[in-house]
């Protein structure tokens, strides 16, 4: 199946070993769009399950919960 998205997490101001711009960069080289968000919300909820409709979702090392409606959809 082909890769629809990548949302990274975005890291606190404290954290120094920062990892978005690498994700970014992956996502970019794969002709994917990547986003950098603290959480899952109402409005990438949406997005997730309207327009990206992912048969898989991969979450690695998100600190916060996923929605079970984004759970539900992949």
């Amino acid at each position: 199946a082909p890769l629809v998205g990548v949302y990274a997490f975005e890291q606190d101001a404290h954290e120094h070993n920062r990892v978005e711009p690498q994700i970014h960069e992956l996502a970019a080289t794969a002709g994917v769009r990547c986003r950098t968000v603290k959480r899952i919300g109402p409005q990438e909820e949406k997005e997730i399950i309207e327009e990206l409709r992912p048969d898989l979702a991969l979450v690695i090392g998100w600190r916060t919960m996923i929605p079970m409606s984004v759970i539900d959809a992949a």
